[in-house]
């Protein structure tokens, strides 16, 4: 492997992410100054502002949406510290379509809920928002309903929502507000289910909004909890309420023995997938002082399970060198099994073509042996944390606990992808069928068939449609699951509801 080049086109493609990060922001603030909103924070900034420290911020889903498709999402999100107790944060992006709820946006939100649910995390919303986007309101109107089932189960685990109303919360925006626990609203603000020009249009009532749905109006109406001058003041009102909260356990703080040079991920992980590597080596960088015990060493070597401390929290970690083969895939199982039973929580290092196949797979039993696999995954009460560190296909993708499996966090590094199976394998089944029919795949229909499976497979697709809670830094890796296994060991009390 040459190192220089391997590293080269990590660091090209994290060099893209920040420029994409960056004109998101470039965005935000063009818009700001255009609607001479000059006295109140972006989007970006009441997230930030609010954060303890962006060092133990993790965003969520921050490229679903217009990073490869064009499409809007409207919403931005992170789980991080606030006076030092974990919680997600959602923000409507009023700069796009004044914060107004598309597909994607709506699909994020729900992934947010389901974060703080299941880790009994309190979740904050930032909300100034128009609504469903009406130019999407097929793809739109019925999902949106499943956001304020999902508050309503929240709040029945006795885990607590609050919302600030920064600006306009209309209709579907107004339920944000109407749903949670505990409601800030800016001096300013305005929340109605229908705004004055429909009401003037339903009703023929002319009304501004202040008089239809400000501050003094909600105040009386039973949803305001507590008024802010503004939007700095609403956030040091949020986190007087997060500190009211009755957590169970502290964030330890992370110390400089859990702080390693994961420089060396850039050589070690094969941009390419299709290259072999050692993970023995990735081992060595991401454990704690390099020390790992392996599960089953000799035993179906296609499939790599070891033991290990990061950030003094032990771990199983589950990682491909080849397809599964029907031994490998039971070990994995058993490898699971035994995580579960220890309660310790199983690391998943996604890079699998799939499950073997062929006459010697089958009649070594790899559909039973899969789908006992697929049954360990999804069974176990365990946290499961996913990194896509390469190809992820098929069911192998299944296997390694992808998003449908309930992985409590997954994330994915710059050179992974994602799909059925890769752009020359479809090629070749479709060859084959053509064949059958007589027929041949032309050079054209060759190269469509490659080209839409390398866009849809690429990984700046896959996390716009929300198939990762984002692209990540491959040196952040330990990082992040130090971050999350801390603010695992915190939550508010309650009765758990699934």
């Amino acid at each position: 492997m040459n190192n220089v080049s391997n590293q080269q086109l990590f660091l090209d493609d994290i060099k893209v992410l920040r420029a994409l990060n960056q004109a998101q922001k470039s965005l935000q603030v063009k818009s700001f100054v255009q609607k001479g909103n000059l006295n109140r924070l972006l989007p970006y900034e009441r997230i930030d502002n609010l954060m303890d420290s962006m060092d133990t911020c993790v965003p969520i889903a921050p490229y679903c949406g217009g990073l490869a498709t064009g499409e809007h999402c409207g919403v931005l999100a992170s789980l991080g510290l606030i006076a030092n107790r974990p919680c997600v944060v959602v923000a409507n992006d009023y700069c796009q379509k004044g914060g107004s709820l598309s597909p994607l946006g709506v699909d994020k939100i729900l992934r947010c809920i389901e974060v703080a649910k299941k880790h009994r995390w309190p979740l904050v919303f930032l909300v100034e928002s128009a609504g469903a986007d009406l130019g999407q309101q097929s793809k739109v109107y019925t999902k949106t309903g499943r956001i304020y089932a999902e508050m309503a189960r929240v709040l029945q685990s006795g885990v607590p929502i609050l919302s600030v109303v920064h600006g306009s919360a209309t209709a579907g925006g107004a339920y944000l507000p109407g749903m949670s626990s505990y409601v800030i609203m800016v001096q300013g603000a305005e929340a109605y289910l229908a705004g004055p020009p429909l009401v003037e249009a339903a009703m023929g009532q002319k009304v501004d909004g202040q008089a239809l749905g400000g501050v003094d109006v909600h105040c009386q109406s039973g949803l305001v909890d507590a008024v802010a001058k503004d939007d700095g003041h609403a956030l040091e009102l949020v986190r007087q309420w997060v500190s009211s909260q009755n957590y169970l356990g502290c964030f330890e703080k992370l110390k400089e023995k859990d702080k390693k040079d994961m420089g060396e991920m850039l050589n070690l992980v094969a941009y390419d997938s299709s290259k072999p590597y050692a993970l023995s080596k990735v081992f060595d960088v991401l454990f704690d002082e390099g020390k790992w015990d392996a599960f089953q060493s000799n035993n179906g070597t296609d499939t790599v399970t070891v033991w290990g401390g990061v950030g003094g929290h032990v771990v199983g970690v589950i990682g491909n060198q080849g397809p599964f083969s029907s031994v490998g895939a039971r070990k994995a199982a058993s490898f699971i099994q035994e995580c579960d039973v220890r309660g310790v929580p199983v690391v998943f290092l996604q890079n699998t073509p799939g499950f073997g196949c062929g006459r010697d797979a089958e009649a070594s039993g790899i559909i039973v042996a899969g789908s006992t696999l697929l049954k360990a995954v999804t069974l176990a009460t365990v946290p499961k944390y996913v990194f896509i560190i390469g190809g992820s296909y098929g069911a192998g993708s299944y296997a390694m606990c992808s998003r449908a499996y309930d992985p409590s966090m997954i994330f994915a590094w710059p050179n992974s992808r994602l799909a059925v199976m890769g752009a020359q394998s479809v090629v070749g089944v479709m060859d084959v069928l053509a064949r059958k029919k007589g027929k041949k795949l032309s050079k054209e229909k060759r190269q469509q068939w490659v080209e839409r499976y390398e866009r849809e497979s690429h990984v700046h697709f896959t996390s716009s449609q929300l198939w990762d809670d984002g692209i990540i830094d491959p040196r952040l890796t330990r990082h992040y699951l130090i971050l999350w296994m801390r603010f695992s060991a915190v939550s508010v009390r309650g009765t758990k509801v699934d």
